[in-house]
């Protein structure tokens, strides 16, 4: 089949990092490259999800130098991999849903206005997860005591004593 141009050329995860060099390599040969769910460059954080996972199946005991065709799989660092490309991929708003800790801990996660206690982090948990949030500040006798502020309360007072930036391109 002699095909002169492409309509479209569309390919998602791995398949979108093939397009993208198809795409400029031979943009003559495509009207349109749809890219889904791949970047051009990675990330910081993206070159490290991709370090643990690789590693991750490198270090099953199944992986055999890759060499495992007519022998099991390493199935367990294969899913270990899986779990986190899965991370990211989600929406910040997909993981509060998925890893909310109401669902993970049920018993100990009811929204709250106040932490309960200085040394409970989960406390600290609900209360960040409420929209009238507690913190403990210091008194001027040096005791703590607890406090209520809303979220815009404690950005507006965390913004004013925080040090003047550098300006746009100074280093």
């Amino acid at each position: 089949m002699e095909l002169e141009q492409l309509l479209a050329v569309v390919g998602g995860s791995l398949g979108g990092l093939q397009v993208l060099p198809w795409a400029t390599d031979h943009p003559d040969r495509m009207r349109t490259a749809v890219v889904v769910a791949a970047a051009p460059h990675l990330s910081s954080q993206g070159v490290a999800f991709d370090v643990i996972g690789r590693n991750a199946i490198r270090h099953d005991p199944r992986f055999a130098d890759g060499q495992y065709y007519d022998d099991e799989t390493p199935e367990s660092g294969l899913a270990i991999a899986r779990m986190l490309a899965h991370i990211t991929c989600l929406s910040d708003e997909s993981m509060r849903t998925k890893f909310a800790p109401a669902r993970l801990m049920p018993e100990r996660s009811a929204p709250t206005s106040r932490a309960s206690s200085p040394s409970d982090p989960i406390s600290h948990i609900r209360a960040t997860d409420s929209s009238n949030v507690s913190m403990q500040t210091a008194t001027s006798r040096g005791r703590r005591r607890w406090t209520s502020s809303t979220w815009e309360e404690r950005t507006t007072s965390c913004a004013s004593h925080s040090r003047p930036r550098p300006a746009a391109g100074s280093f």
